[in-house]
This record gives C-alpha cells, structure tokens and sequence, in this order.
C-alpha cells in the first residue's frame, strides 16, 4: 500500500531554474529531467528550494520541506513536477518580485546562513609562508600594526 504525494506546476516556457542543492549544474533547464532528492543517513532530510526567473526578470521560489525521498521533474510541456513518497511535505512558495526579495523570503522560513567565525575572516597563513621563526615574529609585527586585522 504505497503512497505519495504528485504535485504540478505550470511554469512559463523559458523561465529559468536555479536550486535543488547538490546537483553541480547551477541552471537547470526543462528538458524532462527527473531530479531524484534525498536525505543522507546523517541527516535530517532533503529540503530542495527552487529558484524560477521568468523571461520579463519576475522571480519566485519554491521551497518543500520533507524527510522523504522525492523526485522532482522540469518537463517541457506542463512545468516543474514533484512525488514526494510518503505522506508527508510541506511546500512554500516565495512571490518576489525580485530575486532579492524571495531569497528574503526564504530565510525568513528557515532563518539566514550563519556567519563565520571571526578568525575564519583572517588571512591563513599555511607553513610556506612562515619560513622561520623570524618570518613569523615580523608578520605578527605587520599585523600588530595594520590594528584589528584577525590571524588565522
């Protein structure tokens, strides 16, 4: 008794779609290409978001929040498709109008990117370019003048 969740999207010819995580293709196009998302054993889902740019620059998004395998579908004719197995997805959807805007959106669902932490903003000095002890004393001289620059 298996169950799922088919949903489809009408999407205009020529938008462009940008997202679904891990894939190395950063644009996607709609050439009736299935995208197969999952969560891996240490983790706590797969949560694709999908970026659409229509031809006049109008953006949306569409974020689906599942643990559940799911296979999401960019087909030429009808749009963007998405079966999630299993019963349960949540599924947001982000009006621009501007790219900026949606993104905006999205973090406000999920909360923004967490920063660095400070010493990971510095210049990373490896081991070739502190060649003896000397070296090191006069790049931490440097440093100590140039105030407030973090070492690494």
């Amino acid at each position: 008794m298996g169950q799922f969740i088919s949903m489809e999207f009408g999407v205009p010819r020529n938008t462009r779609v940008f997202g679904l995580g891990r894939l190395q293709q950063l644009e996607k196009t709609f050439d009736d290409s299935v995208y197969t998302v999952w969560s891996r054993a240490d983790e706590r889902g797969a949560h694709p978001f999908l970026l659409l740019l229509s031809e006049q620059g109008l953006a949306s998004g569409l974020y689906i929040h599942s643990s559940l395998p799911m296979d999401i579908t960019l087909r030429r004719s009808s749009g963007l498709g998405v079966l999630v197995l299993g019963q349960s997805a949540t599924f947001r959807f982000f009006m621009g109008p501007k790219v900026i805007d949606v993104i905006k959106q999205y973090w406000s669902c999920i909360g923004p990117p967490g920063r660095p932490s400070y010493r990971g903003l510095g210049h990373f000095y490896g081991s070739e370019s502190v060649a003896s002890v000397d070296d090191l004393e006069a790049m931490i001289n440097k440093h100590d003048q140039l105030q407030q620059m973090p070492i690494e």
